[in-house]
């Protein structure tokens, strides 16, 4: 038994795919969006669950302060200094003061 093949017919039907997909991009879009978002939700079950095995049931973590504590002097020392520029003052790169800008704008004078 032979299989015949009409590569007319098949070369005209993959001209008139793109035409056909440009048609119906937006359910192409969207089939292509659930398709990844399965496959997105697969790859997160395969690699995120197997690490849930590794806990260690109804032992508890111990750590010792002095294994934590430059950590948390590291921590303080950041939180410091973030606080450290509420307080500070920066120079007007500018040269000079944006009072005496909108003096010269016209903007501070008042009318009397």
């Amino acid at each position: 038994m032979k299989i015949k093949i009409n590569f007319r017919k098949a070369k005209k039907i993959l001209r008139m795919l793109p035409g056909i997909l440009a048609q119906k991009a937006f359910l192409l879009f969207l089939l292509l969006f659930f398709v990844d978002l399965v496959f997105g939700v697969f790859i997160f079950y395969r690699y995120n669950f197997p690490s849930q095995d590794l806990i260690l049931g109804d032992q508890v973590l111990k750590i010792e302060k002095k294994t934590l504590q430059p950590c948390l002097d590291s921590i303080e020392k950041d939180r410091e200094r973030f606080e450290e520029t509420k307080t500070k003052i920066y120079p007007n790169i500018l040269g000079a003061p944006i009072a005496e800008y909108k003096e010269e704008a016209g903007e501070g004078l008042t009318e009397e």
